[in-house]
């Protein structure tokens, strides 16, 4: 991993959380109604998403943020772009440094306007089963552990991140893999995804004991607002 800049949490509007799969009878609850702090969910096919290089198949959702959840404070949307879905390419060898879509809320769809990298589709025995189980999303509050406040602190989020428990992150200051990404003033980071450890997957998958693992990569979301549009940025760890 090269070493990346730390960016102060208060630089970011929005709280930090670590996304995690409800399990059991909660899941049932939280699947049937919106809970009061939100619908979060992982995987599923709620959202549809079109793009420019069909030789990798289409876009796959990997989760949906739910922005009515009144946790965010002042960092949420305007009103009507409650749901903001987090897609991205997958089963793919290469990498795909920067996708852009814009989000079509009536219609639940992701249209990709812009897809930069080199990359050809991986063999069928490397690749994922998508699109991904739909399960509920919880978001907790970051752990001491997993903010970066200095140096220090700033790497062991990332191992949390890269391989392990807080792969999943909402909100806060990212802990980037490489360099500092450029993406536009109009751009705000919203959440990040990596990888989990091996040995202690969550269960997002089928079949459950598969960790969640697209490669050594991290993506980055960040979102335009106004616009309805999201970038993606892709890092190798």
């Amino acid at each position: 991993m090269s070493q990346a800049k730390y960016h102060p949490v208060g630089k970011f509007l929005m709280p930090g959380f670590v996304a995690g799969r409800v399990v059991g009878e909660a899941a049932g609850s939280a699947s049937s109604s919106v809970s009061q702090w939100g619908h979060h969910r992982f995987g599923g096919e709620s959202w549809r998403a079109a793009g420019p290089r069909a030789e990798l198949g289409e876009p796959v959702l990997l989760a949906v943020v739910d922005f009515e959840d009144p946790r965010w404070g002042g960092g949420a949307p305007e009103p009507g772009r409650r749901e903001w879905p987090l897609f991205s390419y997958v089963n793919y060898e290469g990498l795909l440094a920067e996708q852009v879509y814009e989000v079509d809320w009536e219609e639940k769809r992701a249209i990709f306007t812009s897809v930069v990298g080199e990359a050809a589709p991986a063999n069928a025995a490397d690749g994922l089963a998508v699109p991904f189980p739909e399960c509920p999303l919880t978001l907790r509050e970051m752990t001491a552990a997993e903010i970066p406040t200095g140096e220090d602190s700033y790497w062991s989020a990332c191992e949390t991140f890269l391989g392990g428990d807080a792969f999943f992150r909402v909100g806060g200051a990212p802990v980037f893999a490489d360099a500092v990404p450029r993406v536009g003033e109009e751009f705000r980071y919203v959440a990040a995804i990596g990888y989990e450890a091996y040995d202690r997957p969550g269960g997002y998958l089928a079949p459950p004991d598969d960790p969640f693992f697209l490669g050594e990569l991290a993506l980055y979301f960040f979102a335009d607002w106004t616009a309805g549009r999201v970038k993606v940025i892709t890092q190798v760890a």
